[in-house]
């Protein structure tokens, strides 16, 4: 387990630190309530829900500036939740316990910590908006071209795209057989709405069920 790099002054509010993890380390387990709100400042990760045969789920892939935590994540008794990280990984962590009790001294540490915390939770919700739009859309091809239209670098038509996650992954976000999305995906290049290689994709056209 890699030793946490301190983030703060020790003279001051020890609200939160830096840890670094390698790809494939857990990075947080939602099981042992350690009251800890994570923000990936480097790498990927993804958020796996584990039920007690061991079969696992992934619920969420994380990007840098995702935030988690056992507060975000609401799951049954029978499953578990673990942040997994996807290549090697620098995490801040905000110790809950500690914020919320408040701060004898009313430093202006304390007060940026619950401005990040207030940040982080809005950052997540917005985030799991995102998706739930996405997932509500009736067709494959709908929901393909909604996280297409979602991607930060699509500021534009006819502009490269370049996914985070690779096509199984996308498959699993998007809650689709992975089989059915690269049909549809050589469909669409086939029609002409759009080009794409790998992780890269460029939207020709719009489908016109898109509205």
């Amino acid at each position: 387990m890699p030793r946490p790099t301190i983030s703060f002054d020790k003279k001051k509010c020890d609200y939160d630190y830096k840890m670094r993890f390698s790809k494939g380390e857990v990075i947080l387990s939602m099981a042992e309530n350690t009251g800890r709100c994570g923000t990936l400042l480097k790498g990927r990760a993804h958020i796996s829900a584990v039920d007690e045969s061991g079969s696992d789920m992934v619920l969420e892939y994380l990007q840098e500036g995702g935030s988690f935590s056992e507060y975000f994540t609401s799951l049954p008794k029978n499953l578990t939740g673990y942040v997994i990280a996807d290549t090697d990984c620098t995490v801040r962590f905000i110790n809950m316990a500690k914020v919320l009790g408040g701060c004898s001294g009313g430093c202006e540490r304390h007060q940026e910590v619950m401005k990040d915390l207030v940040l982080m939770s809005m950052s997540h919700s917005r985030d799991q908006s995102v998706r739930m739009n996405i997932l509500s859309r009736r067709t494959l091809r709908e929901k393909l071209m909604a996280y297409l239209a979602f991607q930060p670098q699509n500021a534009a038509e006819m502009e490269d795209i370049t996914i985070p996650l690779s096509l199984a992954a996308l498959a699993e976000y998007l809650c689709v057989d992975r089989c059915a999305l690269m049909r549809e995906i050589r469909k669409m290049n086939d029609e002409g709405l759009i080009a794409s290689h790998g992780r890269t994709f460029t939207v020709l056209q719009q489908d016109e069920q898109e509205g």
